[in-house]
Formats: structure tokens, sequence, C-alpha cells
């Protein structure tokens, strides 16, 4: 799990981790910037949430604009991890 922090002041993504005791590391991208350069031709939301899931090869290959679960991660991600349902 690897968060990306695209607000344009990095403290408030810095106070919203804080706020939210999230767990995981978060990169700055100011804008999503870099994101988008990385990922040119996908949609990439200005939603938020927004999740990508990456296969073994570094393809996109689940993407939420929304909150999701812990129900619907484990269901996105159990194809990906070659687990059965």
């Amino acid at each position: 799990m690897l968060g990306v922090d695209t607000d344009a002041d990095r403290s408030q993504g810095r106070a919203f981790a804080g706020d939210h005791r999230l767990s995981y590391p978060s990169l700055y991208d100011a804008g999503g910037r870099q994101l988008v350069h990385r990922l040119p031709g996908k949609y990439l939301g200005r939603a938020l949430p927004y999740t990508l899931f990456v296969d073994r090869q570094g393809r996109i290959a689940a993407q939420a604009v929304s909150g999701l679960t812990e129900a619907d991660v484990r269901t996105l991600t159990r194809p990906l991890l070659g687990e059965k349902s």
C-alpha cells in the first residue's frame, strides 16, 4: 500500500495522514503531475479517494473512485495475488 499526496500544499497531506493515523507511506506529487506523466493515456481521477491496483507485472489491474471497505480491497486483490475467493 502506498499513498500519493497530490495536494498543492505538502503540509495538508501530512496533516491528513496524521489526522487519519495512516499506517502506510505516502509520496508527495503536487497536482499528480508525476503520476500523470508516468501513466500516459490512463484515466486518473480527480475525485478522492482514488485507488489503483497494480498487478505483479506493474500494470494497472483495477481502479476505484470511491472509499473502499476491507472486503472491497480483498475482492479486488485476490485475483491479483492468485488466491481463491
